[in-house]
């Protein structure tokens, strides 16, 4: 990876953060919600990414055999 991938995957978390923090903040939860909104959006940024790979290699894999011009006719795109 290079030093502006890396930069613009900080900027974007960076916001992701803040957004969060702006929104527990003006809600005015209690600590005991705030960790658990903050345990449940951790999670959902690990296995997001995770599940978007699996799905991006098994698009590849039927782009790749050819098998997804038969699936577009089918939904008529």
């Amino acid at each position: 990876m290079n030093i502006i991938l890396i930069v613009i995957i900080a900027i974007s978390l960076s916001m992701d953060a803040f957004s969060l923090a702006l929104a527990y903040g003006t809600l005015q939860l209690p600590p005991k919600r705030i960790f658990l909104l903050t345990i449940i959006v951790g999670i959902y940024h690990f296995i997001m990414p995770i599940i978007g790979r699996l799905m991006g290699k098994i698009i590849f894999y039927y782009m790749k055999k050819g098998l997804s011009i038969g699936f577009f006719k089918k939904i008529r795109l």
